[in-house]
């Protein structure tokens, strides 16, 4: 009652003048566009010789639908007409949705009968779905937090092992950190071979980690022949795209002579190795991939193959590597170098000697050339140097079994704080 009045006298005046002209001067190609839809052969009329006011609607090619400037396309004349009265304002949006309607089936018709290609965008890659795998399990323990730091995964020296044994390597750090909010990962290679047997085992190691959590790197904290074996991710392996830094704690980058005279098994260097062998061998639990190569692990950290090494693998600049030297003896000042570290300020003296290390740590030098133990000082130098620790070397990682007068588990947290403050 209310719509009917109103709007017949309107409508019918403007609309039969405009759409009865415009349907009949549009049949043709309306019968061809049906000829595309039924894919029925049918000769495409010619354009009408009457241009409609606004112009004609076309269609891009489909050879060129991003492309700015126009080209020669296949075009859909729909013969649009404008007005200016408002009770007819038509405009393209309210075309749109009809169209595209039958657009996919225009598409393949047009691509049939005139040759045109058509391209469709690759599908988006699935996301990635974290611990799914059942490998995973292993990765997961500590590989979940709230920090946004890219995962830690702890590498560990010779005669070292992982965590899955009745004493940790790096003893109730894993659990610090991840208390902390830190993810972490813990490698386990074996305990007594060369770093290209190591490293193979690393980046394995590394990769299933990585895909586990879904993440594209990690920072590698490694200790001792560790910090050797990472970085030859970085070099031989070339796989500098999942390490976001390398950190080395009392790794000697440079060799010393002991495990050069032990890798030629002569002299001194043989003493060296017996007493480390007899030693650790008790706690060394784990099944090794390949066979115990006593005299590859010393050749890995011996002077002339160091040397061999930088030149052959110059560390790649993008990928920061930081590295702490530790020393041992509460009568022994800090050496100069101490001073030069970056990140941590210099200690005045050692810490007490393990006694198990006494024997090793005179054939270094004693307090007359700085070393943790196991390793000289000044072999430990690499990369932006942060500074010295006071500890021997197995209070480093809280051995044996967290009796140390180093706090070990601070030292950890701190440097993991320091990997946020650099952006990490």
């Amino acid at each position: 009652p209310h719509f009917i009045p109103h709007f017949i006298p309107h409508f019918i005046p403007h609309f039969i003048p405009h759409f009865i002209p415009h349907l009949l001067r549009s049949a043709p190609r309306w019968g061809f566009l049906a000829c595309l839809i039924m894919n029925v052969a049918c000769d495409e009329p010619a354009s009408p010789q009457l241009t409609p006011l606004g112009g004609a609607f076309e269609l891009p090619s489909f050879e060129q639908v991003s492309d700015a400037a126009p080209q020669p396309s296949n075009t859909l004349d729909l013969g649009l007409m404008t007005t200016t009265d408002a009770s007819l304002d038509m405009t393209v949006e309210a075309l749109e949705a009809p169209l595209d309607v039958g657009l996919d089936v225009i598409d393949a018709s047009l691509e049939e009968d005139s040759g045109l290609t058509t391209t469709t965008p690759d599908a988006a890659p699935p996301s990635c779905r974290p611990w799914v795998a059942p490998t995973c399990d292993r990765w997961r323990r500590w590989g979940e937090g709230s920090k946004s730091l890219a995962p830690l995964m702890l590498v560990h020296g010779f005669f070292g092992w992982g965590e899955a044994r009745w004493l940790d390597y790096f003893y109730g750090v894993p659990e610090r950190l991840h208390q902390e909010g830190y993810r972490v990962f813990v490698a386990e290679l074996d305990a007594i071979n060369s770093s290209e047997v190591r490293s193979a085992q690393l980046l394995a190691q590394l990769e299933e980690a990585l895909s586990c959590a879904c993440e594209p790197q990690a920072h590698l904290i490694a200790h001792s022949q560790g910090g050797i074996d990472a970085r030859f991710l970085i070099g031989p392996h070339q796989r500098a795209d999942l390490v976001a830094s390398i950190t080395t704690i009392s790794t000697p980058h440079r060799g010393f002579e002991l495990a050069e005279l032990g890798a030629r098994g002569d002299g001194i260097g043989l003493a060296f190795v017996q007493g480390l062998t007899g030693l650790l061998s008790e706690l060394i639990r784990s099944e090794p991939d390949e066979p115990h190569d006593l005299h590859a692990t010393l050749r890995s950290m011996s002077i002339s193959e160091r040397e061999a090494y930088h030149r052959a693998w110059p560390d790649p600049p993008h990928v920061p590597i930081y590295s702490y030297a530790g020393f041992t003896n509460p009568l022994a000042l800090a050496p100069a170098l101490c001073n030069e570290g970056s990140h941590l300020p210099p200690p005045r003296r050692g810490d007490w000697i393990e006694p198990a290390l006494m024997t090793s740590y005179g054939l270094l030098g004693g307090p007359f050339t700085a070393n943790d133990g196991v390793v000289p000082t000044a072999s430990c130098v690499w990369g932006e140097f942060l500074g010295c620790i006071p500890a021997d070397h197995f209070d480093q990682i809280g051995q044996l079994f967290g009796a140390s007068d180093f706090d070990f588990k601070a030292f950890y947290l701190n440097h993991a704080r320091f990997l946020e403050e650099r952006g990490g």
